[in-house]
């Protein structure tokens, strides 16, 4: 007995507390041993009949435990009685490993532990083949030394203190982010303005790693961590929204002040749930049969809508029996159908575009949307409906180079510097500052660059 304490003081002053315990009553003791891991070393799981495996390089393996029971006789006659466990040891090589540890003990027959707890640690140097790696069984086995091998590369990075790779800066690891796909890793303060940057500029997607040429992306975790909650839900709903463009049989209402998610039914034909309109796949516009229409013949469908909705004399006939307001109505809801699909920023850029183009491009927008609609549609954004009826008549009867039209084509040039508030619709001219507008009309606030309410905009953090 006297041996067997002194054995165990020794093991006592070497081993700390989480490495060794030990029960004088019981005579009974406990290693938690970290096994050495020779370089370049991978694990793979068994897969009968594969041809080729993927292997996963690691660097750390979980502890093995070494149980013992010193019996009485012990050293002088009887070796200690033990247990080793490992969760990622295959049966082979447990049973290698416990004649490892009887050759040991019939070699020395003496006071043992110690050499027993050296031949473990040497495990990997002793019985694992750093060349070809080492087999496991289950995916549950490898998934538990990934997971590991992972926790103690972490910690280590943690308690150490590196370089981030945008600001050259060297900081306690702590601070710094990890991107899991890749395992560049940069501080948070760095890797916030970056995920900022990208969701100001329009990131629809994930949002890469600022490492170059690194095809991995941040996880979605991450930037939701880093970047203020507001800016988050903007980047997340426009992610959402392209996701959800992607899913087959479904698509979205084109009406601008509905944009729900609609219900594709047959023939190319979409139909909203939220606001019932039934709408072409193909062009966006009120339904006009099937697709073949507007894919093969665009020029004969706008005749068509021209002919059954935007006769000249219906309009006077309304005007006749329920005033202009009625034909106001009318008329936008015919051009409301045909553009509707588009946002106000795309609604303005088409009537710039339209008055800076030349006579042969203002030729395809009209056979495309419609001379009289076009007409109308950009007249009506200067907010003067006399003037732009009185052009939609003209458009309609060709009168394309009369007179009459050089006052409203200044007030398209007009528009083409002005936006219109997403409230009330009316133009606005900015004349400089910010990109933070106040309409005067309704009070609006909202972006001049994306036409948005400024509680939804995402061009200011």
């Amino acid at each position: 007995m006297e041996a067997q304490n002194e054995e165990i003081l020794v093991l006592q002053s070497i081993f700390t507390d989480q490495e060794f315990q030990w029960n004088d009553h019981k005579r009974k003791g406990l290693f938690w041993l970290e096994v050495s891991v020779p370089s370049d070393f991978s694990v793979f799981l068994s897969v009968h009949g594969a041809e080729s495996l993927l292997k996963h390089s690691i660097d750390y393996l979980s502890p093995l435990t070494l149980e013992f029971v010193l019996p009485r006789d012990y050293p002088e006659i009887s070796a200690p009685q033990f247990e080793v466990k490992c969760g990622w040891m295959s049966p082979d090589l447990s049973a290698s490993v416990v004649e490892g540890l009887l050759e040991i003990w019939k070699r020395d027959q003496g006071p043992i532990l110690f050499a027993w707890t050296t031949f473990l640690k040497e495990l990997g140097f002793s019985h694992l083949d750093g060349d070809n790696g080492m087999e496991v069984e289950t995916q549950s086995i490898l998934t538990g030394i990934l997971a590991y091998d992972q926790d103690q590369k972490t910690k280590i990075f943690r308690d150490g203190i590196q370089t981030c790779q945008i600001c050259f800066i060297d900081t306690c690891g702590w601070d710094f982010v990890t991107i899991s796909g890749c395992q560049h890793a940069y501080c948070s303060d760095c890797l916030t303005h970056y995920c900022v940057g990208k969701i100001e500029d329009g990131a629809m997607s994930s949002i890469p790693c600022p490492f170059p040429d690194c095809t991995h992306s941040m996880e979605t975790q991450v930037v939701k961590k880093l970047t203020p909650s507001s800016l988050y839900e903007a980047y997340d709903a426009k992610c959402l929204n392209l996701f959800l463009r992607t899913i087959s049989g479904t698509t979205w209402c084109p009406r601008v002040n509905c944009q729900y998610l609609a219900e594709v039914l047959e023939d190319q034909c979409g139909q909203c749930p939220d606001c019932g309109f039934v709408f072409c796949l193909t062009c966006g516009k009120a339904f006009h049969g099937p697709s073949s229409i507007c894919e093969k013949d665009k020029e004969q469908a706008e005749t068509v809508v021209t002919q059954q909705m935007s006769e000249p004399q219906s309009f006077q006939r309304i005007l006749q029996k329920k005033g202009r307001m009625e034909v106001r109505r009318h008329l936008d809801r015919i051009v409301g159908t045909m553009f509707g699909y588009m946002s106000l920023a795309e609604q303005s850029q088409l009537v710039r575009i339209y008055l800076d183009a030349d006579e042969e491009k203002k030729k395809t927008y009209d056979d495309f949307f419609g001379r009289p609609f076009i007409t109308y549609f950009s007249l009506s954004k200067s907010g003067n409906f006399p003037i732009a009826y009185k052009g939609f008549l003209l458009a309609f009867q060709g009168d394309r180079n009369e007179e009459d039209l050089l006052e409203p084509y200044k007030l398209i040039s007009a528009f083409a510097n002005m936006s219109p508030c997403p409230v009330c619709f009316i133009p606005i001219e900015k004349t400089g500052g910010c990109h933070h507008m106040h309409c005067s009309i309704c009070g609006a606030h909202f972006c001049w660059d994306c036409l948005n309410l400024m509680r939804n905009c995402i061009c200011y953090s």
